[in-house]
């Protein structure tokens, strides 16, 4: 689901409702499957061969931000890091967690 949600964002990026919905429907998410569908959101820029520019990124991470600050009961500190992590790429070097029957898993789902 977090690809298919990535792609139809790409493609409705620059359309306000499009980039407002998906703002809303990430920062719903538990903490786990906001940062997979982070790095969805990157691995679907790079599959797409379309240059995830840095003002992109900014405006993402501000909007999430932003819409994070009012959502109750959550740890913020820990769903900003996990952003900056994602949307940086930076979790592209991270090592695989768990050993399960021989398969390695890594940190963020198994599309990363």
């Amino acid at each position: 689901m977090a690809a298919v949600l990535s792609s139809v964002f790409i493609d409705g990026r620059y359309d306000a409702k499009v980039f407002n919905k998906y703002i809303e429907f990430i920062s719903n998410l538990n903490v786990d499957n906001f940062a997979y569908t982070i790095t969805c959101l990157y691995e679907t820029y790079e599959e797409k061969k379309i240059p995830f520019l840095k003002e992109e990124k900014v405006n993402i991470v501000l909007a999430i931000l932003t819409r994070l600050r009012d959502v109750e009961d959550i740890n913020f500190d820990e769903y900003k890091r996990r952003l900056f992590h994602a949307i940086s790429g930076a979790y592209k070097g991270d090592k695989y967690l768990v050993r399960d029957n021989g398969h390695h898993m890594p940190l963020y789902g198994w599309r990363s």
